[in-house]
């Protein structure tokens, strides 16, 4: 019994269906074309996830360049494994010339976007311009693209939904790829304000918002831009620099809000705030003239309330530097571009000896203590107005003492880039700090056996330290 249900069975499975050309397609025949074909696919997909994860991270490749590589060679893979099936089965390739021309109209017509897509897939993969992992922006979707397959490309959105997007579309489309150079990039707001307002203020309050962000890198450092003098309001945009552009709409969100509470809080107007204001009907026209004068005081009183006191702003700090206090309000302005507010709690450690001397720090509220860790030795404590660190910074040398906070402290940072740039519009300065210099000549010369130690000063500089000095100024900031 169990011989006949065989027989039947392979019967079955061998009995010819139809004749393709001089190939017999059976059963069994067709059962063993797709256990074959799904076999490559299988090989395919994982040669590719073997190279995109394993072999070509061995080369440090990037992420997107692994990705297209690894997808172009499961493709050519594919496409080779179902030839090489089709020959290993017997199959007539003859009998498919008549079918392809009898059908090539049809597709050229019926399937022209399809093999239009399948065509501007392979471009994507081989144009470095758009990859894998790169975040784009077109017809108000903006995301991360997480995979460029034969027919479409996939976009994660910022809404953390994917939106499926043929390949025709991307290539003929007009698009920004923000992380084509880099994760990096500029992004801006602009703010409008009354025109009563001391644009100087305005500079201070938005470097402010760029510097409380998390997301706004401080270098390069951050700008304010003075766009335009209207009617009854002042224009200014700031522009910061967010290794993160991915995060472009959160950041540029959170900017805003910031902006919006420190300008609130510094009882600075924005423009419609007055036209609104205007448009209601005065109570001295409803016959209380009384009420109206205790309304206008009250206003007054508290836009006043929410004004800082004077000496709160960080231009009154900087201006009892004695670096600083004879800058006008313009070079105060480019100053402050130049820098940020950077706190300390008590006993904090702002940086050890030893670490890149890269920054220049001007005490604005607070005192710290410089001392020498190897010994526990305090060397001096600065306090308000004071500054530190020029030493290290204009010398090009590492830090030869540490500082920490001996109480809660706020200071003016400005790092290397900035502080060139400083110099450079204000050449006095180097003049001063040379000034300086002489008058700490002891504390240099106390250091000069570390700088010899180093490499940085030859047996013919040991004698004309100050010599040295200049040079090494000259070098560093041709000054």
């Amino acid at each position: 019994m169990s011989s006949f249900f065989q027989n039947i069975s392979l019967d079955f499975l061998t009995n010819p269906i139809f004749n393709l050309g001089n190939t017999t397609v059976t059963f069994l025949w067709m059962f063993q074309l797709l256990l074959a074909f799904v076999s490559v696919l299988v090989i395919s997909r994982t040669l590719k996830t073997f190279l995109t994860h394993h072999l070509l991270t061995r080369f440090q490749i990037d992420s997107s360049s692994r990705e297209a590589i690894a997808t172009f060679a499961s493709y050519v893979i594919s496409m080779m494994g179902f030839v090489l099936v089709l020959q290993w089965t017997g199959f007539d390739f003859s009998s498919l010339v008549l079918i392809v021309g009898s059908l090539g109209v049809g597709i050229g017509f019926g399937l022209q976007n399809v093999v239009n897509d399948v065509i501007s897939g392979f471009a994507l993969l081989l144009d470095p311009k758009v990859k894998v992992g790169d975040f784009i922006e077109f017809d108000e979707i903006s995301g991360h693209i997480t995979g460029i397959f034969v027919r479409s490309t996939v976009i994660h959105t910022i809404y953390d939904k994917d939106v499926i997007v043929p390949n025709s579309y991307l290539t003929e489309s007009k698009l920004t790829n923000w992380t084509l150079q880099n994760s990096g990039g500029w992004l801006s707001i602009k703010v409008a304000v009354d025109e009563r307002s001391d644009p100087l203020i305005i500079t201070e309050i938005l470097l402010t918002c760029a510097a409380l962000e998390s997301r706004i890198s401080i270098n390069p450092n951050p700008q304010v831009l003075f766009k335009a003098i209207e009617q009854d309001a002042y224009v200014f945009e700031l522009r910061a620099w967010t290794p993160e552009m991915d995060k472009y709409y959160l950041t540029e969100s959170a900017l805003y809000y910031l902006a919006e509470y420190h300008l609130r809080q510094a009882g600075i107007e924005f423009p419609f705030q007055r036209v609104r204001f205007d448009q209601h009907k005065p109570l001295w026209l409803l016959g209380d003239r009384s009420a109206w004068q205790e309304e206008a005081e009250h206003l007054r009183q508290t836009r006043d309330s929410w004004r800082p006191q004077p000496g709160q702003y960080l231009h009154d700090y900087l201006r009892q530097v004695p670096y600083f206090e004879h800058f006008n309000a313009i070079e105060i302005r480019q100053l402050i571009e130049q820098g940020y507010r950077q706190r300390l709690t008590t006993r904090e450690i702002l940086f050890r000896e030893g670490e890149p001397g890269d920054t220049f720090y001007i005490i604005l509220s607070g005192r710290v203590e410089v001392f020498v860790e190897q010994l526990n030795r305090p060397l001096q404590t600065l306090g308000r107005g004071q500054f530190f660190g020029e030493l290290a910074l204009m010398l090009g040398i590492p830090r030869t003492a540490s500082v920490k906070a001996l109480t809660d402290t706020i200071l003016f940072t400005i790092n290397q880039e900035g502080f060139q740039q400083l110099l450079q519009q204000q050449p006095l300065l180097g003049s001063m700090i040379l000034e300086e210099f002489q008058k700490n000549r002891a504390e240099l010369e106390s250091r000069q056996q570390y700088l010899e130690e180093i490499g940085l000063i030859t047996a013919d500089e040991h004698e004309n330290l100050m010599l040295w000095v200049r040079k090494r100024l000259r070098q560093l900031f041709n000054i």
